[in-house]
C-alpha cells in the first residue's frame, strides 16, 4: 500500500515572518496629524471647559457661546447725551457624527495554531496576535474616516471674502470659488506672498500649511534654494509649519492643493457614551473606555468599548462543523467627533482664518 498520499502534506512557512508587512501599513493621515496638534497648541479655540463638556454631552446639545465682532460708531462732537451700545452674542452649536467598528474572534479557532505552521506556543498567543491585527484595521478604518471628514469640514468652511489687495479680480492671483489660484510662474514665491494674505486679514501667524503629498516636492525644492542659489526662495519659510496628506484632491488643471490657516484655530472633540463613561456591566456584557494608539499621529483617540460573548453556532463561519455551541466574542469601538473652526459672524463679508490655495499646471 502507497504511504505518499496519507503523509505528504503542503510545506508551509512558519508564520512571523515580514512577507505581509507592506499589509499593515498606514497612510498619511497630515489632517489629522495638524488638527490634533491644534488641539493641545496652546492657541487652540478649544479651552478645557468645552472638552470636558464635550466628553458628558451626550444625549443633550452642546452649545458653544461666543460674542460678535461688534462696530462702534465714532463722533466728532461731544455731548452731554451718550449713545447706547450693546454687545452682541451668539451660540454655536457642536455638530457630532458617530464612529462604530465591530470584529469578533472565535477563541475555538485557535486552538492547535502550532500545528498549523504558526509562530504560536499556545491558543492564547494566536487569538492576541489576530485580534491585534483585527485591531490595526479598526485604527486604519477610524483615521481615514476622521481625515476625510475632517478635509471636507475644512473646504466647506474656508474663507471665500480676503481684503488682501494680491487677491481678486485684476490683482495678482485670482480666486474661483474661494480658493487662491497660483499660476505656475508665480509658485516659487507664493510662500511670501501668502503671509501678506493673510496678514491684510488681520492673521499675524504662526501658520500652519495642510497640502497634499504633491504639494511637498515643491515645498522642498523652494525651501532648499538658499542665499547660495541664482534665487533664494528659502527666505519666505519663516513662520510655516508644513503637513501633507494623501487625501487632499487636486481638481482639472491643479498640481497640488492645500489649506493655510493660523496656528490652533481648527479644532476636533470626541465623546463616548455614557454607558462607557459610567463603565456599566449586564449579564455577558461589559462597557468601558480605552485610547486607541493613532499610528503616526501625535495623541491617542478616547472610544468606547463594548465587549461581549454569547453562545453560537459558529460551524459555518469556522468550517468546522463541530462548532455548533462555541463562545463567541464580540468587540465593538465606538466615539463621536465634532470639528470646529475658529467662530466668525458673519462670513459673506468677513474674512475667515483658513484659505485654500491650488498650484495650477500653467
Amino acid at each position: 500500500m502507497a504511504l505518499l498520499a496519507t503523509v505528504r502534506r503542503e510545506l508551509r512557512a512558519r508564520y512571523g515572518n515580514q512577507f505581509d508587512a507592506d499589509e499593515n501599513r498606514m497612510t498619511r493621515y497630515g489632517v489629522l496629524n495638524a488638527v490634533m496638534e491644534d488641539n493641545a497648541s496652546p492657541q487652540t479655540i478649544l479651552d478645557p471647559d468645552i472638552v470636558a463638556k464635550a466628553m458628558i454631552s451626550e444625549g443633550t446639545d452642546l452649545k458653544i457661546p461666543v460674542f460678535n465682532k461688534g462696530n462702534v460708531t465714532l463722533k466728532n462732537v461731544r455731548s452731554c447725551t451718550i449713545d447706547p451700545y450693546q454687545n452682541t452674542t451668539a451660540l454655536v452649536d457642536v455638530v457630532w457624527v458617530t464612529l462604530v467598528a465591530d470584529f469578533d474572534m472565535i477563541p475555538a479557532q485557535y486552538l492547535n495554531q502550532q500545528d498549523r505552521g504558526g509562530a504560536f506556543e499556545t491558543w492564547q498567543e494566536a487569538y492576541s496576535y489576530n485580534m491585534n491585527k483585527k485591531m490595526v484595521e479598526v485604527v486604519r478604518a477610524f483615521n481615514q474616516e476622521l481625515e476625510d471628514t475632517l478635509f471636507a469640514f475644512m473646504d466647506a468652511n474656508k474663507s471665500t471674502v480676503t481684503n488682501s489687495s494680491l487677491v481678486g479680480a485684476g490683482a495678482k492671483y485670482s480666486e474661483v470659488g474661494g480658493v487662491i489660484q497660483v499660476p505656475l510662474a508665480d509658485q516659487p514665491l507664493f510662500w511670501n506672498d501668502a503671509k501678506v494674505i493673510m496678514q491684510q486679514d488681520d492673521f499675524y501667524g504662526p501658520w500652519k500649511v495642510l497640502g497634499n503629498t504633491a504639494l511637498q516636492s515643491s515645498v522642498n525644492q523652494y525651501i532648499n534654494q538658499g542665499g547660495g542659489n541664482a534665487e533664494n526662495t528659502n527666505f519666505q519659510f519663516a513662520d510655516y509649519m508644513f503637513r501633507f496628506s494623501n487625501h487632499i484632491t487636486n481638481g482639472a488643471g491643479v498640481n497640488a492643493a492645500g489649506f493655510i490657516y493660523e496656528s490652533g484655530k481648527i479644532g476636533m472633540l470626541n465623546r463616548v457614551s455614557a454607558d462607557h463613561l459610567m463603565g456599566h456591566r449586564s449579564n455577558d456584557a461589559e462597557w468601558y473606555t480605552d485610547s486607541l494608539a493613532a499610528w503616526g499621529l501625535p495623541a491617542s483617540i478616547e472610544v468606547g468599548v463594548l465587549e461581549k460573548s454569547n453562545c453560537d453556532d459558529v460551524s459555518t463561519a469556522t468550517s468546522n462543523a463541530a462548532l455548533t455551541a462555541s463562545k463567541h466574542d464580540y468587540y465593538q469601538f465606538s466615539f463621536d467627533a465634532a470639528y470646529l473652526i475658529s467662530y466668525n459672524s458673519d462670513p459673506l463679508t468677513q474674512p475667515g482664518v483658513l484659505k485654500k490655495f491650488e498650484f495650477l499646471n500653467t
